[in-house]
């Protein structure tokens, strides 16, 4: 299709007509209340509280075991503490969902080092 004088003439006079209508039907639709983030079903209080405490104190026994191995000196076992680790960060994670907390933000990318040519050189 030509462009010409006429035709960019109708299809300024088609965009301003479809924006015009645009505008009016965006005044027409107004949202009368601001979208709920409560989720849809609360979860019961009594059991995340209760839940929550017993997380925390589960975390609080851990960190003991922890300090306790790593006090221990000559008798530290890489395993026991590996594994305790674990466990830590496992409950870490529940606690931190129960306690209704987001995840802190993270740089896109960041973790993956930035590409250079001397990856291809080596080939």
């Amino acid at each position: 299709m030509l462009i010409t004088t006429e035709n960019a003439r109708e299809f300024q006079r088609r965009g301003v007509a479809k924006r015009l209508e645009n505008a009016a039907k965006a005044k027409q639709v107004q949202p009368s209340a601001e979208p709920s983030t409560e989720p849809s079903n609360p979860p019961d209080t009594a059991f995340v509280s209760a839940r929550l405490a017993r997380v925390r104190a589960q975390l609080d026994r851990l960190d003991a075991l922890i300090s306790e191995q790593l006090d221990a000196g000559k008798e530290l076992d890489p395993q026991a503490i590996d594994r305790l680790a674990a466990a830590s960060s496992k409950f870490e994670e529940q606690e931190r969902r129960l306690s209704n907390r987001s995840l802190p933000p993270t740089k896109r990318g960041a973790e993956t080092p930035k590409r250079n040519g001397l990856a291809l050189e080596k080939m």
